[in-house]
């Protein structure tokens, strides 16, 4: 009996302790050491190469020589990004099903990969892979990110799919688009402890009074003549109430927004003007983030206007409504942090003009006034950020149906990480304007500073010390 065990015994540490073996290949005609790893997709060339010690020269192959293929390694390391890409042109499809998938995963995969229900990712030295696709859909098994610089931050798109307690990651890297996936348990969550009773907080109040207020200016010339155009104003809200809703928090106050700008035409025309209005304004703050504002105030528009000479006088009062929207976000993109954009609409509601010639009153029916309806959309996308600063690029149009005249507003813009302040480069082309010298191309520079947020900062410090 004693016998018997002990042959058993020998027989499964033989098994166990047995290294796997290298096999041996007959080389055939025409065959290179490339071809012939092709047909082990676990080892490369190179390491064919270096387990035949005798073979000096890969190109000296001969039918009938045999060579050794070693053992693949227990563990590979990805050293070089982009080194044997596995390029955009192959079938990612296909790659997914040659895997070692389960077969459900594969599916659930593929699906996903063809109604690009991708998420992005980042990959860093250190990183592991089950599996990942060098080349002409050649597979290694447990890849390890080991790049030469230990800083070095590659990004790259996945689909995701659970299965059977697991959630499989199928990754395709910007890099090479080398086909890899990983996996990972899914830890159930045990319920946390009940937790200890405590005296409820006492609510907010209905009313919480709270203020924002800005400033800004710029100046514009054109790239050709001596026209400018400066522009300058500000806006305050005195935030009254602020309630909670399922959709978010929803605050309402008074606001009131000053404009006001100044400049002179190719032609020597020069004018002047300025714009309040005053009214009631809502924002809702959602949990994600995201800010939205509507204003729909009551204001007044002046608009002067005297001719190169001095002869020429002309006066409009409008009475205007104005409806003003502003929509920020924070998308999950790779490029874009941040997204702020507006809508303001002026409508023209009443107006009256007066103009001279000389001391001489104009009759209204030869020099009518001007509809001062005017509409104005624009962006700002945060597509960077330093440990200080951050920008990106900013976009504006706008039209005023009375002059007619489409303008278009773009360049890039910097801020402090606070967004206490914002500065901008502009060009501006406009065109379509019945008045000739008004149409053309300018360029700017522009400020605002977030006064409230600054006024309040400085007040927290001050307290503090």
């Amino acid at each position: 009996m004693m016998r018997y065990f002990s042959i058993l015994l020998v027989s499964v540490l033989f098994f166990v302790v047995t290294p796997v073996m290298a096999e041996t290949y007959k080389v055939q005609k025409g065959d290179t050491l490339s071809a012939i790893a092709l047909k082990y997709p676990e080892v490369t060339w190179k390491e064919i190469l270096e387990a035949n010690k005798n073979l000096k020269d890969p190109k000296m192959l001969s039918p009938g020589m045999e060579i050794v293929i070693p053992p693949p390694p227990k563990v590979r390391y990805w050293r070089t990004a982009g080194g044997e890409p596995f390029t955009v042109n192959r079938s990612k499809v296909r790659g997914v099903r040659m895997f070692s998938l389960p077969e459900k995963v594969k599916e659930l995969a593929i699906g996903k990969l063809q109604t690009k229900e991708w998420e992005y990712f980042t990959i860093r030295n250190g990183d592991k892979f089950e599996e990942m696709m060098f080349g002409n859909y050649k597979i290694w098994s447990n890849v390890i990110v080991a790049w030469a610089k230990d800083d070095k931050t590659g990004y790259g798109r996945r689909v995701s799919v659970e299965f059977e307690g697991k959630m499989y990651y199928i990754a395709f890297p910007f890099v090479c688009h080398n086909i890899s996936w990983w996996s990972e348990k899914i830890e159930k969550e045990e319920p946390p402890p009940p937790p200890t009773p405590t005296p409820p907080c006492p609510e907010e109040g209905f009313w919480q009074p709270d203020f924002d207020s800005y400033v800004w200016a710029s100046r514009f010339n054109a790239t050709s003549g001596d026209a400018y155009s400066e522009n300058y104003g500000g806006k305050f809200i005195l935030w009254l109430t602020k309630s909670q809703h399922s959709i978010g928090t929803l605050e309402s106050g008074l606001g009131g927004t000053f404009n006001g700008w100044t400049g002179e035409s190719d032609s020597g025309f020069n004018f002047h003007g300025k714009r309040y209005h005053f009214g009631p304004v809502l924002k809702l703050i959602q949990d994600n983030g995201t800010e939205t504002s509507l204003a729909v105030q009551l204001g007044k528009q002046k608009d002067v206007g005297k001719s190169p000479d001095g002869l020429y006088d002309s006066l409009q009062r409008t009475d205007i409504l104005h409806v003003g929207i502003s929509h920020d976000t924070y998308p999950k993109t790779k490029h874009i942090d941040k997204i702020q954009a507006w809508f303001n609409t002026n409508f023209d509601l009443d107006h009256n003009k007066s103009s001279s010639y000389d001391g001489w009153g104009i009759d209204p029916a030869n020099d009518p006034a001007e509809d001062k309806t005017a509409v104005e959309v624009g962006a700002r996308f945060h597509t960077w950020k330093s440990k200080y600063l951050k920008g990106g690029v900013g976009f504006k149009a706008d039209h005023a149906f009375g002059s007619e005249a489409t303008g278009v507003n773009v360049g890039p813009f910097v801020a402090d990480n606070g967004e206490y302040f914002i500065g901008e480069l502009e060009f501006r082309n406009v065109s379509g304007a019945k008045y000739d010298d008004a149409n053309g191309n300018s360029w700017g520079v522009g400020a605002s500073l977030d006064l409230g947020k600054s006024l309040k900062t400085l007040y927290k410090k001050a307290r503090s010390d």
